[in-house]
Formats: structure tokens, sequence, C-alpha cells
């Protein structure tokens, strides 16, 4: 067993979770065998910051800076236990090639391939390029490994991290889950792993995992200092690429993070001398900043983790010049500046590259199709005349080719066109913004028309860089004269030139595709259908000849089935995940419900919203017809669109969106006929291997499931033996006309009988009901052979069970007492598997 250090056994969490000595234990045992592993991270990726075990142990003490001595004293034990195991768990993944074994996987998989298939043949081979894709598998493997050596073998060895079975598959995959989930965004954090609140836990213990979560991806955030970039520790190392040598000079002269009030301070020991490096680090705090803030957003929108957080921020993080308070440079003031000299290039690949969209080639052909459509629908909103309603209708162009060995793409439209000056003082700008400025003098009158723009000039277009360096403009007002921009790269000197005369209005612009980007544009039919599903302008898309018509409103034109197969496959390609496996298992998780309405099921449909029934629970949030994200909608899945959320810069999330009006809408919408399908798949075969179904329905859409259907979801026994099973209706006669009422949780029919009957011989006046076992229970290990206890004491996390909460509910509301004066009483029971006893209308004095 390995012993936590002094340091360790000082910190708040570590007093919380001393309390529970089994809990203890499992942990010191597992980080010594984690300790031993992560030892080996470094070898797998030399040029990574600190993943060692002394990252994992750091975060002990960060999480005193993070929550208050309050919020860590308002830890269940469970949750100090699953917050402490993800430390050790979350980065352990990057060991995953220090086995054979392990290497081999990394080797074998998408992530590796798909690094190395992006390089031209000559480079495959090269020994550094093999070393920077094995890391670049490590990196994207190392969260979902993070679950597997949670329950599994350290691959290639006989360890387990946890030893004993009995707890690894207690706690294991819980323990996974949370440590997977710091590299997930916020609302699959939601969905996977906070929708249910407070969840019962083993052991009789509980815990809110959505809100240990949430923590753990703040706490590991926050550790950016001295610590995981030590300078001796550089020095002993191969020689770094540049990339990694910033990160390592942003870090290794900083001290904190330390609470001052609702914000954490970090301060540089020293100035920092490297610019790039300042303003990395500058960066992170920015970004830890907006982690804290969408976590603080986040945990107050659930009733179960509200002033569990009061962090609010970084100080610094509001701007370069309050930062260099904290985070000292050397011999220079960082200022946000619009252009300079020399400074162009870092810039253009800071704001219009992969550092703010990812490495996804499709942003910048989102893009091009934004500025085009803007450009068609500003036609159309100016147009003078019927012929310029009617060219602007027509479609965008992305033409895909081959020509002498190199391939192109060419995006073109038959919108407003721009002039010379447009071009270059604004579209290749960044210190310029046309539509705050020039725009309102070429276009007047075209806001008041109801034009409102979605692309952005300058760093919206300059996005193409990552397309390619040869970038050929072609455009021109009505009338106006047509020009010619090239440009050869970032930073580089471009050219304009006159062009013949045309007198249509309109825009191309032309990619020279680096080599790079060729394979992961290969279905670019596909992509753009993907990124552009909701576009109110049609698209052809033309590959090496074969033509993709992609006319307005097509989602609306499918069937139930073949709409939410598009919708999944859409969500796939946002994610950047291939048609595999994850598509697949969400296409199986549409049999969940096929049986009750097959192919056809319920629907909420609007002119900007379309919304069907399935349990994928997933949707495309699309703005001005462009998809944004994936968002959560919960029992649905399909498409939303908007026209005035705020998106992030990287235009991969809204800043401002709440689907829950939209989702109450549909709920109410198909609920008649929700129950009529479930009313019709209930009343044929048995009950009981239906009524999982049903409570997951109930969970997802709402008690009108049951409440306002004649679905027969509970059973009624009375003497001297007789089992029938009731609707919502005949539960309400049933209660009405009787004053006490027995519930079994988890009984077979005779046990229920003789468990109702034990101790008395008349139980006249009462009504007796048997719940099945449909998941979460008492919260308590079947192992506990007897308690004895009010009915809340007994099961205090009682509405988790959705049918059992609502049978309260209906107790309640039909003998019009409060649901505290049931779950108050006391004779309830928990023996084995099984909570029964009695709830009375009256408890006599």
């Amino acid at each position: 067993m390995s012993e936590l250090s002094s340091e360790i056994r000082k910190t708040g969490l570590y007093n919380k979770l001393s309390s529970d000595k089994e809990l203890c234990d499992a942990l010191c045992g597992m980080r010594g065998i984690a300790s031993a592993l992560a030892s080996t991270i470094s070898n797998s990726v030399p040029s990574f910051t600190d993943h060692s075990v002394r990252h994992m142990d750091a975060l002990w003490v960060v999480t005193d800076s993070v929550l208050t001595v309050g919020e860590i004293e308002q830890l269940t034990c469970a949750e100090a236990f699953l917050l402490a195991s993800a430390f050790y768990l979350h980065d352990l993944g990057m060991a995953y090639a220090a086995t054979l074994e392990g290497r081999d996987r990394c080797l074998k998989s998408n992530h590796y391939n798909s690094f190395v298939s992006c390089l031209p043949e000559n480079e495959k081979k090269k020994g550094e390029i093999n070393a920077q894709a094995l890391s670049f598998a490590v990196r994207k493997m190392h969260a979902a490994a993070a679950h597997e050596l949670s329950v599994s073998k350290v691959p290639g060895t006989e360890y387990y991290l946890f030893e004993s079975k009995d707890f690894r598959d207690a706690w294991g995959t819980t323990c996974g889950q949370i440590a997977a989930s710091h590299h997930w965004d916020i609302d699959k954090v939601d969905v996977e792993l906070g929708r249910l609140g407070v969840l019962p836990l083993p052991g009789g213990r509980s815990g809110d995992l959505g809100y240990v979560a949430s923590i753990l991806r703040v706490v590991d955030f926050a550790h950016i200092n001295r610590d995981r970039a030590l300078s001796i520790e550089r020095a002993f190392r191969s020689p770094m690429a540049t990339d990694s040598l910033i990160h390592w000079l942003a870090q290794e002269n900083i001290d904190g993070p330390v609470r001052d009030g609702h914000e954490l301070m970090y301060r540089s020991a020293g100035s920092i001398s490297n610019v790039d490096s300042w303003w990395l680090y500058y960066e992170m705090l920015s970004s830890l900043d907006a982690e804290i803030r969408s976590v603080q957003r986040y945990l107050k929108r659930r009733t179960s983790s509200l002033s569990r957080f009061s962090l609010q921020g970084v100080l610094g993080a509001s701007s370069p010049e309050e930062a260099s308070m904290y985070v000292k440079p050397d011999s220079f003031m960082p200022i946000e500046v619009n252009l300079r000299t020399g400074s162009i290039d870092r810039l253009v690949k800071l704001l219009a590259g992969e550092s703010l969209y990812g490495p996804d080639p499709m942003a910048a052909v989102r893009e091009l199709l934004q500025n085009a459509n803007d450009a068609v629908r500003l036609k159309y909103h100016t147009a003078s005349d019927e012929w310029d309603e009617h060219v602007a209708k027509l479609p965008i162009k992305v033409d895909y080719y081959q020509e002498d060995e190199r391939f192109y793409l060419v995006v073109s439209d038959f919108g407003v066109g721009m002039s010379a000056r447009v071009m270059t003082d604004y579209l290749i700008s960044i210190a310029s913004n046309y539509w705050e400025s020039q725009f309102f003098t070429d276009f007047p009158n075209a806001t008041a028309r109801g034009f409102s723009h979605a692309g952005k000039f300058g760093i919206g277009f300059l996005s193409v860089f990552m397309l390619g360096d040869e970038i050929e403009v072609t455009s021109n007002r009505v009338a106006g004269d047509r020009t010619v921009l090239k440009l050869h790269g970032v930073g580089r000197r471009g050219e304009l030139r006159g062009a013949p005369f045309s007198a249509k209005s309109g825009t191309s612009v032309k990619i020279r595709l680096r080599d790079s980007v060729v394979a992961r544009l290969g279905f670019i039919e596909r992509l753009v259908r993907s990124y552009a599903p909701m576009l109110s302008t049609s698209i052809k898309t033309t590959v090496f000849g074969k033509e993709y018509l992609l006319q307005p409103g097509w989602l609306f034109d499918l069937s139930a089935s073949e709409f939410k197969e598009q919708v999944l496959l859409i969500i796939n390609d946002l994610r950047g995940v291939q048609v595999s496996s994850r598509y697949h298992d969400e296409r199986d998780s549409e049999n969940y419900y096929g049986k009750v309405w097959g192919g056809g099921a319920p629907e909420f449909t609007t002119d900007k919203v379309r919304l069907v029934v399935s349990p994928a629970s997933k949707s495309v949030l699309c703005l001005k017809g462009l998809s944004l994200q994936v968002i959560a909608t919960p029992g649905f899945v399909g498409v939303i669109e908007v026209e005035d959320v705020t998106p992030d810069v990287s235009r991969r999330r809204a800043l401002d969106f709440d689907c829950s009006s939209v989702l109450q809408q549909a709920s109410l919408a198909v609920m008649s006929e929700l129950v009529s399908g479930f009313e019709a798949y209930c009343s044929e075969g048995l009950m009981l291997e239906k009524i999982q179904v049903v409570a997951n329905a109930v969970s997802t859409y709402g008690k009108q499931v049951l409440t306002g259907s004649k679905i027969k979801w509970i059973s009624n026994i009375s003497l001297p033996g007789e089992v029938s099973v009731c609707d919502t209706l005949k539960l309400r006669e049933l209660l009405g006309a009787n004053d006490i009422v027995f519930i079994a949780y988890d009984a077979q029919p005779w046990t229920a009988m003789k468990l109702w009957t034990r101790g008395t011989e008349n139980v006249t006046g009462e009504a007796a009901f048997l719940l099945g076992e449909l998941g979460g229970g008492p919260g308590y290990t079947r192992e506990v052979h007897y308690k004895r206890d009010s009915f809340l004491n007994i099961w205090p996390r009682f509405q988790n069970n959705v049918m059992l909460g609502l049978l309260v509910e209906i107790i309640a509301e039909v003998w019009g007492v409060s649901v505290e004066h049931l779950t108050g009483q006391d004779g309830w029971r928990h023996e084995g598997g099984t909570v029964f006893g009695r709830f009375q209308k009256m408890i006599p004095k």
C-alpha cells in the first residue's frame, strides 16, 4: 500500500476521505500502482509537461484552493474518493504505450494511422514522425484508456489498479467514467453523469457524479505551475519541438494557485522572457477562467449542486495588461494588437488556424459557406428587381477536383460580390470589421429589410490557410470591376489583378489544397451536408465531375427513421468520428423504442425545428443554417435552427442557448401520440418485460406517460392470493377507498403477501401494491439483513426511482396530504433486497 505524503494528509480533501477507511485504503493501494505506471509517461511522450504522480498528488492541494473549506466539508466520502481516484486515473492513459501490448494498440489505433496517413509518402517512415504520431495517439486515447485501466489489467501485465475484484466490480466503472470525463464537453458530462443528481453508491454511500466530474476538470486545469514543468527535468529530456518548449517555458516559473476571494491567483517568481510563452500562459489563464465560468453556469442550474461551487474566475484573465501584474513579462509590455508588420504569421495562426478551430479543415470550408450564404442572402434582401431575386436563389457551388496531380477546392456564389477595396481592407485584414463599419455605407437598408450576417471577414476568411497556401479570390459587385486577389501563404505578399468584366455579381474562392488536407476532405459531399444541414440556400457540390444537390429543407422531407439516421451521421461528422462502432451503437439504441412505434416515431416540427422521439437524446444546433454544436436533447434526436445565439470565437459552441423551452414544447406536442404508442405496446404480451422501457419513458418525458394513460404498471395484491396489474385510474380508485396502503419493492407476489400479513391478522381497509426492481434502489447492499426506520431514512433518494417516486406522489395527491407526511412515517423495513412498509392517511396519536 502506498503511503500518502504529509502534504496530502494536511488537505481538507484527505481529511474528508480518511473518515472512510475502506475507501481510503483502496485509494492508497491504487496510488502505488498508478505511481509506477505514471513514471513511464515521460518515455511515451517526453515533450509533454509533467503527468507523473507528482502532478496527480499535487491535485489534492489544488483542490483546497478550488473549493472552500465549507464546500469540501459538503463532500460525501464517496465523492471525495471518486475525485481523488480520478486524480490518479485521468492522465494514466498517457502511459498506455509503456508496455509492448499497450504500444502495439497505439500503433494500430485510428488516431495513429490518421496522423500518418495525412503525411506525404516520403515523410511517413521517418523516426521523428513516428514518435510524433505515437504521441498524438497517446494524447487522443488517454481519456478512454483511463476508463479501461479502472476495470481491466494494465496492458501486458497481470496488475490491476484496484486489486480487490469485489471493490473493482463495485467502483471501477464509476471511477473510470469520472476520470475519462475530463476530456468531455460539459454537455456530455451532464448527459453521461449529471442528469440524475445525487445517486446511491456501493456500501450505502451516495454522491453526485456530475458535480465530481465538474470539480475534476477545474482542479486538473488549475494545476498550471512550476511543478508541471521543472527546469531540471527539461534539461535531461531529449531536444523538444518549439511548441512543446513554449509550454515548458510558460509554466516553469509560476507559483499558485491560491484562493483570493472568489478567484484563483497565480504569480511568476521571475519575469518571462519568451514572448510566445508569456502569451501562451495568458491563454491558459483565460481558458481556465472560461472553464470555471462554464462549470459555474452548469452547477448553478442543477438543484443537487447549488451552493457547492463559489469559485468565479482567475485574477488577470480579463486582459493582458491585468495579467502582467501577476505574471511578469521581461522587458516587454503585452498588448493586444490588430496588425503589425512581422506579426501577421503568428497572429493568423493563433486567431484563424487550428488553435481556434481545432484540426478540422471543414471549419474553414464552413467559414467559406457562411460568407457565401451571407452574400447570397444580402443580394436577396437588397434586390432591386425580380431578376436579382431570381439570381439570389441560384445554388452555392462547391467544386472538388484534381488538376496536374494537385487537388483544388472552389467555393463560389452569385451573391453581392466584393469591390477591390473590400477585398484588401476587410476580407484579409485582422484589424477591421466590415460588418460593423463599411457594410452600413454599402448597404444602408439591408438590416431594415431583415438581413443579418453569420460569417466573418478577416479572421474568419483567413481560416482558409488551414486548407492550403495558394488562394485565389475572384469577385465583383453588379456592373463593377472584376478583381482577382492571389495569396501565397500566411504573411507573404499577395497580388491584386483586374479580370474580364462580368455583368453578374458574385465571388469565387479557389484553394490549392495542402496534401495533409486532401484525405480529410475525401467525402466532402457528405461533410457539406453535415456542416450546412439547414442552410436556406441550395448547395451544388461537384466531386470529380459528379454533382450532388442539397436543397433547403431536405431534412424535413425525410421519413422519421431516415431523418434520425441522417442526424446521427451528422453528429458523428461534427465530432470527427468515423462511421464505425459509435455510429452503430447509436443506431442500435433506436431499437430501445423500436417495438413501440417502429419507424413512425412521434415528432415535433416547426419551420426551424424537427425533433423525433428517440433514446439517442442528442441533436444538432444550427446557427443561420450551419451546424454549431451537438447538444443534449433528452428523449429526442433532431435539429434546432436558431438565429440569435452567441457562438464562441471558434463557432463550435453556443454561449447563451437554453433548449429547455423547445424540449418542453416538443414533449407537450408528442405526449398524446407517445401515450397512445405505449398503451398499444403494453397491451400485448407480458408487462414484466416492458416495464423498464416504460420507466425510462417516464424519466425522460414525464409522469404524464402513466398518469394520462391506460398503461397497467403497478401490481395490486389481495387475499387470499390474487394479483392484478392496475393503471393509474384504478390505482387512484383503490387509494380513495382505503386509508392505509402497503407497498413492497423488489419482492415476488407470494413473498409480498407474507410480508403484508406478517404480524397482523386483519388487513381490512388496506390496499397493497408491489413494484418490481427497476434500478435506482435504496442504496444498500443486499448484505444488509435488516433495518427498520422511517421511509425517508430507509430510502433517502427514493425519487431517483421514477416509478416509486410517482407512486408516492399519487398517494399524497389522492389522500390530500404532503409527500413529507408520508415519507416521515416509521415502521418501514429493508431486508435483503426488499423494502416494504405501510403509509397511513392519518397517523394515530
